[in-house]
């Protein structure tokens, strides 16, 4: 078995281990955004901002076990966006950033045993 499987292997235990099955991405992103944000400004959203992940993740990545993504998963997933999507820095940006959001989430919970967005650097604006 190599390191991956193996690590993967032993995360799907942990989860069964303690009574849950492993959650898909959209799983995962469900629970996000169904939690109350607390923010001190009035007028703030109370609920996080899933828009971003439902119209750009989860169509590509929201049936994979949220266990098996890769932080060459989200490379890969940012780099579509740009090129096959055409989207703009400012988009891609608030995917990646919904996107960190929800699998911190994730971590802070112990559904994943470490973030694969985390690191990822934003993409540049034009000037």
């Amino acid at each position: 078995m190599s390191l991956p499987t193996a690590h993967l292997a032993a995360a799907v235990r942990v989860d069964i281990d303690r009574g849950r099955a492993p959650l898909t991405l959209g799983d995962l992103v469900d629970r996000w955004s169904s939690l109350p944000v607390r923010s001190p400004r009035p007028g703030a959203p109370k609920f996080p901002n899933r828009r971003p992940l439902d119209r750009h993740v989860l169509p590509r990545l929201g049936r994979r076990l949220a266990i098996t993504i890769t932080r060459a998963d989200v490379e890969r997933l940012m780099s579509a966006l740009h090129a096959e999507d055409q989207l703009g820095a400012a988009t891609i940006n608030s995917v990646l950033a919904a996107l960190k959001r929800s699998l911190e989430h994730a971590v802070r919970h112990g559904h994943l045993p470490s973030n694969p967005a985390l690191g990822i650097r934003p993409v540049p604006r034009p000037a």
